[in-house]
């Protein structure tokens, strides 16, 4: 579990040092033999420990401590190859999800490694059936979803690869909004 927990760790507070994640904002787990590994509901990512980590089966019921995410990383787990999931605010990715329903990055590394990522818009955007659904539904194909106005989330193989998807798209996102707020005169 040391080795587990480093990884909660050390993601979790690369996400908030980047400023993906407010104090207590997102959520990260990973796919174990039947069950999951998740933050608890109100975890600061920055500063994780050990009992911020709770297990969820894969069928059955959810602990009232896991994150109020629980259900959309179980259908993501239960729908597609994810070995782990990332969900973070990146600022930029949130902006542009109020314009469009696909981000497509302008910028070399974005357009290599995340060529097109969807916009889902859900009428319950936290802990929703609906939301778990949209989101699993889309990772199927995809290593990242943007969800109108609330945040990424990322799958994995292992939780910094997740984190990697989700960084690249913010950087993606906030060339692009810089390039929006640029005019250059015509030479």
């Amino acid at each position: 579990m040391d080795d587990l927990l480093r990884a909660f760790s050390q993601v979790g507070r690369d996400l908030w040092r980047s400023g993906m994640v407010t104090s207590h904002g997102g959520n990260l787990s990973v796919r174990r033999e039947g069950e999951m590994v998740i933050t608890r509901t109100g975890a600061m990512l920055g500063h994780i420990t050990q009992g911020d980590l709770v297990r969820v089966p894969l069928e059955g019921e959810i602990s009232p401590r896991a994150s109020r995410e629980a259900l959309l990383h179980r259908a993501s787990y239960l729908h597609t190859s994810a070995e782990a999931l990332v969900h973070a605010h990146p600022v930029h990715a949130i902006a542009l999800s109020f314009f469009r329903y696909t981000i497509v990055p302008k910028d070399a590394e974005g357009a290599y490694i995340l060529p097109s990522v969807s916009v889902v818009e859900v009428s319950q955007p936290i802990g929703s059936q609906e939301l778990a659904q949209a989101v699993a539904q889309v990772l199927k194909n995809a290593p990242i979803v943007v969800v109108k106005g609330h945040g990424t989330f990322a799958k994995g193989r292992g939780l910094w690869e997740a984190f990697y998807y989700t960084s690249v798209l913010e950087a993606s996102c906030r060339v692009l909004w810089l390039l929006k707020g640029v005019s250059f005169p015509s030479s």
